[in-house]
């Protein structure tokens, strides 16, 4: 299996983890190319699972919210 070629759109830290906005495809194809939000933990990293297909940032397993100079997830 070849490596999928990415993009690290964003990264945020806090005390229990890091989260980050990536930009991903299994093709070289600018069609191809779609964005996900990825929760780094100390043991494990998951991809956040927006509700109903929504970019809000209401995803199954939280809800981030990102202001101006700050942001939260929850």
């Amino acid at each position: 299996m070849s490596p999928q070629p990415y993009s690290v759109l964003a990264v945020f830290e806090s005390p229990r983890g890091h989260l980050a906005k990536i930009s991903r495809t299994l093709r070289l194809s600018p069609e191809t190319w779609v964005s996900e939000w990825i929760w780094i933990g100390p043991r494990h990293v998951m991809t956040l699972l927006p509700v109903g297909g929504n970019a809000d940032g209401t995803f199954d397993e939280c809800q981030l919210r990102l202001g101006e100079t700050e942001g939260e997830l929850r």
